[in-house]
């Protein structure tokens, strides 16, 4: 019965990903009580391609799909929902007027909700290979290199662009988003990719 409940919780969490990764779209511009509406409807509309992909019946697992850290339908429901709402709430109100370019509030705390999100990565992750025993171990230690070396891949070209485009500065904003892509590209061949393809 635990691994029951283990697995519910640990889909459980994909699924409040799903949702999560909406809010950025949906900032400043929503009541709470819509996006907790919001939040019951995608979380049904996330269980469809979740069943696709990871149940023995499902469509896409029937047709050998590798998605090993679940990316395809957390990031597949969290970016169309959010381009939607995007799409439906238009700009916020004065954050995209003028020509002046607007500065980040908090690089620091930016940095910090990076490295929240960067650990819960690694963790999602690492724990989608289901255990470290029976030889798992090597799929869990794989998961990790090639995370972290995507990171520091995203990062890396991150700098370098921020570099050349702003005058030999770094803006933690290109760091960040870059990390972030590099994290989103390598999750679904995250136990299957060597050290140097996830660092591509």
């Amino acid at each position: 019965m635990g691994f029951v409940f283990s697995h519910f919780f640990f889909q459980t969490s994909f699924a409040t990903t799903a949702t999560t990764i909406v809010s950025g779209a949906m900032a400043e511009r929503t009541k709470l009580s819509a996006y907790m509406i919001f939040s019951f409807l995608n979380t049904l509309v996330f269980a469809f391609p979740s069943h696709w992909m990871w149940a023995k019946n499902g469509w896409l697992q029937r047709m050998h799909v590798v998605d090993i850290a679940r990316a395809g339908p957390v990031h597949l429901v969290g970016g169309v929902t959010g381009f939607i709402a995007t799409i439906i709430l238009k700009p916020r109100l004065g954050r995209f007027e003028g020509t002046a370019k607007k500065e980040m509030g908090s690089p620091t705390n930016a940095i910090l909700g990076l490295f929240m999100l960067w650990w819960g990565w690694l963790g999602f992750n690492c724990g989608s290979t289901f255990g470290i025993t029976g030889g798992k171990w090597k799929l869990a230690a794989r998961a990790a290199v090639s995370t972290v070396m995507a990171s520091m891949g995203g990062g890396t070209v991150g700098l370098l662009i921020s570099y050349i485009t702003e005058k030999r500065r770094f803006e933690v904003g290109h760091l960040i988003f870059s990390v972030l892509g590099a994290l989103v590209s390598v999750t679904s061949m995250c136990a299957l990719a060597r050290p140097w393809e996830g660092l591509l």
